[in-house]
């Protein structure tokens, strides 16, 4: 797992560690003691992670993304106490299978979230055709979307709409679909942060009884051509409309 670990890519500039598709459970404690204090962006997309006691390391994270790894309401029931430090959190494609328990999970974790998404989950309907959704339950969106927004007051998009619609009709919905644009985290990041992705990432070093734990700043400068991740791995929200930018 380590040996996985080490094939990620962490941006200085960005605070962005990136660890998609390295068959992780958990993030490695090594990696953890080098980037835990200085990482704000965290792409665990793809991979089997069962264990989230490492987040509370991350005492930085403003963006989490966990796309992919088959994670439920159980999961979330392993964090003991709040991370106010987190603002978007991308969940899509994974296993919750019933609205109020995650809800209740996660805003009680995740008090000032702006940006959630739970697209490809069993508790979110099709409201805009849009896939992926799921078809096999018995609430429509609107039902959805305002369990969701009364419980995260600070939400301002939730899944392929503006959350600062509160209460919004069907038919205001199908005209949020006009508005959508392919969108990625990482662009979403850089107008967080406002600024630009970096053109040097640095990969995660190679560890090392003698390393300290001391690894926050620059390892070896990679060319955007040699790294950059331009993959499919992270799903991330490709939902988003140009009011909420």
């Amino acid at each position: 797992m380590e040996q996985n670990a080490r094939a990620g890519i962490y941006n200085e500039a960005t605070k962005e560690l990136n660890l998609t598709q390295q068959h992780l459970e958990a993030v490695p404690t090594d990696v953890i003691n080098d980037y835990g204090g200085c990482t704000e962006y965290l792409d665990l997309s793809r991979n089997r992670i069962s264990k989230l006691d490492w987040i509370y390391r991350f005492d930085r994270l403003k963006v989490l993304i966990l796309d992919s790894n088959r994670l439920h309401e159980g999961h979330f029931r392993q964090l003991k106490k709040p991370m106010e430090s987190l603002r978007v959190l991308i969940l899509n494609k994974n296993d919750f299978s019933d609205l109020h328990t995650t809800v209740n999970i996660l805003s009680s974790l995740f008090p000032n979230l702006e940006y959630l998404s739970l697209h490809g989950n069993p508790i979110c309907p099709d409201g805009l055709e849009l896939m992926p959704f799921c078809h096999n339950i018995s609430y429509e969106y609107d039902y959805y979307r305002t369990v969701i927004l009364n419980s995260f007051n600070k939400l301002k998009f939730l899944d392929h709409s503006s959350a600062q619609l509160r209460h919004i009709s069907p038919s205001d919905l199908a005209q949020e679909q006009a508005r959508i644009l392919t969108f990625t985290p990482k662009m979403l990041w850089a107008k967080m942060k406002g600024f630009l992705p970096s053109k040097t990432l640095n990969p995660l070093p190679n560890y090392n009884n003698e390393n300290n734990g001391q690894h926050c700043g620059t390892i070896r400068k990679l060319s955007v051509s040699e790294c950059i991740y331009k993959g499919t791995n992270s799903e991330g929200n490709r939902f988003i409309s140009n009011n909420d930018l």
